[in-house]
């Protein structure tokens, strides 16, 4: 989980296999470190996992990543160029798979679109909210 870590959710809307989420990146976080030094960016492993978390508050599921079938990343996204996002969810089960599709924006312009499958792993899961 890299929520209150890597990011924090400051505000939050689901409905219907829909969810709209004010997202901070924390700057302080070690990865930025490492990625790139002088030059941090958002590693887009960790800007995934984000994504599913915020999809895991969707369906109210522990989500485990079966497909990624799209990860399209159109701007950088770095805490220190703009920490400040919004990441939309749209997600829809059918016989026990989740199709997901995804952005996530950055000061209004389309910074990350995701597509993809997941399946439901609730053991030990724990909602944050």
């Amino acid at each position: 989980m890299l929520e209150g870590k890597y990011f924090t959710v400051t505000e939050s809307r689901t409905a219907d296999g829909h969810g709209e989420f004010g997202v901070r990146l924390e700057k302080g976080h070690p990865v930025y470190e490492g990625h790139f030094p002088g030059n941090p960016v958002s590693p887009g492993v960790c800007n995934l996992q984000m994504v599913k978390e915020c999809a895991e508050k969707v369906t109210g599921h522990r989500l485990t990543f079966r497909r990624v079938a799209q990860y399209r990343l159109m701007e950088v996204v770095s805490p220190w160029k703009e920490p400040a996002l919004h990441v939309t969810v749209d997600i829809a089960e059918a016989d026990g798979t989740y199709k997901l599709t995804a952005k996530v924006t950055a000061a209004d312009v389309e910074a990350i679109s995701v597509k993809g499958e997941l399946t439901a792993d609730d053991t030990g899961f724990q909602e944050n909210n």
